[in-house]
């Protein structure tokens, strides 16, 4: 896959999960800058930003640390190195 599909794969992946985390909890504090989206809530801040150098989604948690995500082409997801699923990590770390 092309570096800017990916790219743009990425880039439509965090805005649906801006979305997606907005629609859920309307009170957490969510601000987008340059290249990176911050998420704040009452228990962890995070950032969330695709590093086109390595082509992963990277997200770090005050709580539960540092995550970085390959797209899995075949399944249209992003898994992290650790095996586990964006949306899980999301969930587990900004929702729950």
């Amino acid at each position: 896959m092309e570096k800017k599909q990916l790219k743009r794969i990425a880039d439509q992946t965090i805005r649906e999960l801006i979305d997606y985390i907005e629609k859920r909890n309307s009170d957490i504090d969510i601000e987008e800058l340059d290249d990176s989206v911050e998420i704040n809530t009452k228990r962890a801040n995070c950032v969330l930003n695709y590093h086109n150098f390595a082509d992963q989604i990277w997200f770090a948690s005050s709580e539960k640390g540092a995550y970085h995500f390959n797209y899995d082409q075949k399944n249209a997801s992003w898994v992290s190195t650790k095996g586990e699923d964006l949306y899980d990590v999301i969930n587990s770390a900004v929702l729950d």
